[in-house]
């Protein structure tokens, strides 16, 4: 994303579909990340959030990643406290952008140099409310 020369491209995508027994692209045109690191990011995120409310901190990891997993949907969890959730992950969005913005030009592998920019976070959270508009619609995201 950050070295991206063309914002039309998506940051998240492609998603895509099963036909029969085979998986196609609804685009040929790569995001910066793909649906299922997105999911991944939401799940570990809500998992997270529920770690940090438990102050007691009796329940062990496993406990609260199969509770998640058996009894829980990414979306309805996320939903639960919708804009708390939205602006915690904006300041996340937020707080990576930045780390990896000063510290990502010190490795010397890299094909371009790394900006911080809030249109940067903007971008990431928009692509996250288009993306799953459907799930979210009855909250809207806050621009």
């Amino acid at each position: 994303m950050f070295c991206a020369s063309d914002s039309s491209n998506p940051i998240i995508g492609p998603s895509g579909e099963w036909i029969n027994s085979d998986y196609f692209l609804n685009t040929a045109k790569p995001g910066e990340a793909t649906l299922a690191e997105v999911l991944g990011d939401m799940d570990g995120f809500n998992i997270g959030l529920r770690i940090l409310n438990d102050f007691q901190r009796k329940t062990p990891l496993s406990e609260h990643i199969d509770d998640y997993y058996k009894n829980g949907n990414r979306f309805s969890e996320f939903e639960s406290n919708f804009f708390y959730r939205y602006n915690m992950l904006k300041d996340q969005v937020n707080s990576f952008s930045f780390w990896f913005s000063n510290y990502k030009n010190q490795y010397k592998n890299t094909t371009c140099e790394y900006k911080f920019s809030k249109t940067i976070v903007e971008r990431a959270m928009n692509a996250f409310c288009t993306s799953f508009s459907s799930r979210f619609k009855k909250f809207g995201c806050p621009r």
